[in-house]
């Protein structure tokens, strides 16, 4: 079992380095000869866990594999092994009612060390292997029930964690909800409900990737503007601070809303000044690295800037009102939103890079003491107050320079291959997505035409249809290689080979998928709650010219991460939703009969 939290460790992202958790046994209970199994620790998500032994399974517990640490009681287990790490003052075998384990992950040096009621066990494991996210996780039997301990409003620890370290809850989400769930699942098979893998939020390790301007040299014609666009930015700041009840002030107070930046551009304070100048020439600079051409529009007559008209409640006690240019009678386009967006979100990540550069780390609420931001996240998943400041602000900046007589060209290629080009991607090692399940071998069909139904209880990527039971690869989703065909409703296509073409409709959620194999006329059909799916030419066959061995078919199925189907092979023939309305007119029978 294990949190849906993860935490690790990459150069220049947000994530802090040093976590604790405990654990609580609240029952423990020997049914049989053997003793019970309980161990604690942490793992990888390249941890898999298996129902039991052989071809391709891994491990039944926590520490039985190189992906995962575990500890029970006595010994450390890793790779399979136990480290006796006893106390010597202690004389207990395993772990016992009561008994409050302590987890610190250490992902600085990296280390791993255990405690048990409070005794820091005399082993520690260190210079492990730190690809992948960690997460803590507890493997145990029947009888044995525990509870995780995570800090905060997730538990109160009953031992104080070291100095430097912080709770594991710290890693979570702001609004993000809490569950304990099972590493491996396949679902509930007593109701023919089968699961992909459990979906693992990676949001929290942000490592920020600014577009790179180093290479960029703004064009001549472009520089006596940076001061113009710098001031009215300055300009539009203290309008808006004045309006949310700011004044200007000798020292800066922000409990009494004193600020001395409430000036004009002129008299600021030189590096407040120069920091205006710098974050515009980067702006710009970014706009040209994401492919964009500013320009000069060539007019007859010069135009005429229009300025807001402020009351002179705005006036500040040194003299200075807020003039900023008028700007809103500048319409953008639909190409100029694309590029406000793109600006705001390079501006959270020239942001968030700086931040990680000067030691700050991702925590649930702001500490500067400690160098803790809650804004340290990607920039699709902060909250949308910041994301209104970084558009407003990239928004005026793009209509100051077209008030100013200037244009913007979109760029001639794709946006997305600008980004690419412009940015230090770092490839990781992607997590196994999906799972692929068959019916046995033993069921495979030959001849005859058959049917079965998915019940779809998510609306998420699935590949449901058939394939060869003897040459179908559990590690391919269906229909990537000859021996499978597949449906993807989610993108209403169809796959065999690795091939897609448009065919059918989109799924939603509760949809029912019918699968129906002809194997006289060589041929694989879907219909959709009832209804044949069509190609682009209006026809209903989906494959045809099926290879059929002397294995023969047999119902297959990939189901992505945090998916969820119910399949239906009409052992109960009434069960089955839209057989009569589409099927049985055919002549297809239930899977099952």
């Amino acid at each position: 079992m294990r949190p849906n939290i993860v935490v690790g460790v990459e150069d220049g992202e947000s994530m802090y380095k040093k976590w604790y958790f405990e654990v609580i046994i609240d029952h423990i209970e020997q049914v049989t000869h053997v003793q019970p199994h309980i161990r604690i620790g942490w793992a990888t998500t390249h941890f898999q866990p298996s129902p039991g032994h052989g071809d391709g399974f891994s491990s039944n517990g926590i520490g039985d594999n190189t992906y995962s640490y575990g500890f029970d009681g006595q010994n450390i287990w890793f790779a399979g092994r136990a480290y006796n790490v006893s106390n010597n003052d202690i004389k207990q075998n395993g772990l016992k009612k009561n008994d409050v384990i302590g987890c610190l992950l250490d992902l600085d040096i990296p280390e791993m060390w255990f405690s048990l009621n409070g005794l820091p066990v005399k082993g520690l494991i260190r210079e492990f292997n730190l690809n992948g996210m960690f997460y803590p996780v507890i493997s145990l039997s029947s009888r044995v029930s525990c509870r995780f301990i995570f800090g905060g409003e997730h538990g109160r620890f009953t031992h104080r964690p070291p100095e430097g370290v912080a709770p594991i809850y710290e890693a979570m989400l702001i609004k993000q909800r809490l569950c304990i769930e099972p590493c491996f699942s396949f679902g509930n098979i007593e109701r023919n409900c089968l699961n992909g893998p459990l979906h693992i939020r990676h949001n929290i390790a942000f490592t920020p990737q600014p577009v790179r301007t180093k290479h960029i040299n703004l064009p001549t014609y472009l520089e006596d503007v940076c001061d113009r666009l710098a001031a009215n930015t300055h300009e539009l700041w203290c309008m808006s601070k004045i309006a949310n009840g700011w004044r200007f002030g000798e020292h800066r107070d922000d409990t009494q809303k004193i600020n001395p930046c409430l000036t004009s551009f002129d008299n600021l304070p030189s590096e407040e000044k120069q920091h205006n100048i710098t974050t515009t020439i980067e702006n710009l600079k970014s706009l040209f690295a994401f492919g964009y051409h500013i320009g000069i529009e060539i007019k007859t007559d010069e135009r005429r800037l229009k300025y807001i008209k402020l009351p002179n409640s705005y006036v500040q006690s040194n003299g200075y009102k807020p003039q900023p240019l008028d700007l809103s009678n500048i319409n953008l386009s639909t190409k100029m939103d694309e590029l406000i967006e793109l600006l705001a979100e390079n501006t959270h990540n020239v942001w968030a890079a700086a931040r990680i550069k000067d030691g700050f780390t991702y925590g649930v609420s702001d500490n500067a003491h400690h160098k803790r931001s809650p804004y340290l996240l990607p920039y699709s998943i902060i909250d949308d107050s910041i994301k209104k400041i970084n558009r407003d602000t990239a928004s005026e900046i793009v209509k100051t320079l077209l008030a100013y007589g200037y244009t913007i060209d979109t760029p001639t290629g794709d946006i997305d291959d600008h980004n690419r080009r412009n940015k230090d991607i770092k490839n990781n090692e992607p997590m196994s997505s999906y799972r692929t399940y068959r019916v046995e071998k033993t069921f495979a069909v030959t001849r005859g035409k058959w049917y079965y139904e998915v019940e779809l209880l998510t609306s998420g990527r699935m590949l449901i249809g058939w394939g060869h039971p003897s040459k179908l690869s559990a590690f391919d989703p269906l229909g990537t290689d000859l021996y499978g065909y597949a449906f993807d409703g989610l993108n209403a296509r169809r796959l065999h080979h690795n091939t897609y073409d448009r065919f059918g409709k989109q799924w939603t959620k509760n949809d029912v998928v019918g699968c129906m194999i002809d194997l006289h006329d060589k041929t694989i059909s879907f219909s959709l709650n009832g209804e044949l799916m069509l190609d682009n030419y209006g026809n209903e066959t989906a494959f045809d010219g099926l290879n059929i061995d002397n294995i023969g078919f047999v119902p297959a199925l990939t189901s992505f991460s945090g998916q969820k189907a119910r399949l239906n092979f009409g052992q109960d023939v009434h069960s089955l939703k839209y057989f009569t309305s589409c099927g049985l007119q055919e002549g297809y029978e239930p899977f099952c009969v």
